[in-house]
């Protein structure tokens, strides 16, 4: 009869809603882009109308503090068709109305799948800090002295880098600094091969272990960079580059490939 007609046809569009709605739920992710760098006074209708454009927007969640209900400068967009999705991609880089600088937007899989690699990659380094540090540091730490007081950590890690992953660059004064190697073989390393060596200062550089090892003394050696007449040296770019260079050769690098100075920009003409 026309009962059981109406209940078979009623079972299947709620058989078919259900489908469809597993399936949405399958490919959210995918039919949601992630939209950030927002001004303050944005809002869900600006960002519906503006996606609007390229398809139909089926929801837009922005991300809220708890507290104060203000949001964060980023939104998840959910698109109701996948095939607008790289139409919403290409508004990366975009000038809205309602901004007063660009949009950035991505697909919501892609920042998850960052998101989830940055906290993987902290909960690494914080594993291999906590290793680090249950090692002896003494083994590992190098003591580099007589150095040209203008010298920063940053230069210094970039010196020594040829000679191994560098954990730490700490200047106890001005001169003289604590290096930590995340190997000790590394630290050995290079404390045999840069001493003796002159850092911008009128005597050659010292290197020693923070905690000297028993039957372990400073190694010396006189390689040293040229200086001038004054019998110190200024720091200046060149002589930087010329340094990091000899000390890369020493390290088994060819050339100035350890350090590159950043050129100064030509002033404007008048």
């Amino acid at each position: 009869g026309g009962g059981e007609r109406e209940e078979y046809e009623e079972g299947r569009k709620k058989a078919a809603k259900e489908a469809g709605s597993e399936i949405d739920d399958l490919t959210k992710d995918q039919r949601t882009v992630f939209v950030s760098q927002l001004v303050m006074k944005a809002t869900e209708r600006q960002l519906k109308s503006f996606f609007g454009k390229v398809g139909r927007v089926k929801d837009v969640i922005m991300i809220r503090d708890k507290y104060t209900n203000r949001h964060k400068g980023f939104a998840y967009v959910e698109m109701a068709e996948l095939e607008t999705v790289p139409m919403c991609l290409m508004l990366n880089g975009t000038l809205p109305d309602f901004q007063k600088f660009p949009i950035l937007v991505k697909s919501s899989e892609a920042e998850k799948n960052f998101l989830a690699k940055q906290e993987a990659t902290a909960a690494e380094q914080e594993a291999a800090e906590r290793s680090l540090d249950a090692r002896p540091a003494a083994r590992r730490t190098l003591i580099v002295s007589n150095m040209h007081p203008e010298i920063t950590a940053e230069e210094l890690r970039t010196v020594l880098a040829p000679f191994g992953a560098i954990h730490d660059v700490e200047l106890a004064t001005p001169g003289e600094a604590y290096v930590t190697f995340a190997d000790a073989d590394d630290a050995s390393k290079a404390s045999s091969r840069i001493p003796g060596i002159e850092l911008g200062a009128d005597r050659p550089i010292a290197v020693r272990f923070a905690e000297p090892r028993p039957g372990e003394g400073s190694a010396t050696s006189d390689w040293r960079l040229d200086a001038d007449d004054s019998g110190g040296m200024a720091m200046n770019a060149q002589s930087r580059a010329a340094l990091m260079a000899q000390l890369g050769q020493r390290a088994g690098m060819g050339g100035a490939a350890a350090y590159q100075p950043v050129p100064k920009a030509a002033p404007p003409p008048l």
